[in-house]
């Protein structure tokens, strides 16, 4: 039987210019490799220099075990932030295989592109949040694989916290 394959939510010219996108990537099986100290490590600076390729800035990102959550927003009309998570998704993949992580990310990903009026504190929340809700840490600051890659984490988080 042929496999369908479903196509994406919105047209990729939706992901262009001064946008703000929520982002959730997961490990195909669920395998849980991403709440290690060296995967975090040599991922961040992938999800960072994507972003910075694709004219993007990366508000938030929360690494869980088995998922990624990354907020991601353009900066000007050439901005594409779907690019900047496919093209993470690539780099990452790459770096598993170079260095023995058996993790294949699961194809595609869940995305929300964040309307001007509801704003992306709410979604910064729903991020900060995870790993209190997953049941790993009773408050979310005592997760260490949280931050953000272009702005001031503790100015961004009181931001999302107190909105």
């Amino acid at each position: 039987m042929a496999r369908i394959r479903r196509p994406h939510r919105f047209e990729r010219s939706r992901y262009r210019g001064v946008i703000t996108v929520a982002f959730t990537a997961c490990i195909q099986n669920r395998r849980q490799v991403l709440a290690s100290h060296a995967v975090v490590g040599a991922l961040v600076p992938m999800v960072k220099e994507t972003a910075d390729q694709c004219g993007c800035q990366v508000m938030i990102y929360v690494f869980m075990p088995d998922h990624v959550h990354v907020l991601l927003t353009g900066i000007d009309e050439n901005s594409d932030c779907l690019l900047a998570m496919e093209k993470f998704k690539h780099r990452s993949g790459m770096w598993f295989k170079r260095n023995g992580v058996e993790a294949r990310w699961q194809e595609g990903f869940y995305d929300h592109i964040v309307r001007f009026d509801e704003g992306w504190q709410g979604h910064g929340q729903y991020i900060l949040a995870n790993p209190v809700r997953a049941g790993l840490v009773k408050d979310w600051w005592s997760w260490p694989f949280f931050g953000s890659c272009h702005f001031d984490f503790e100015t961004v988080t009181r931001a999302a916290i107190w909105s």
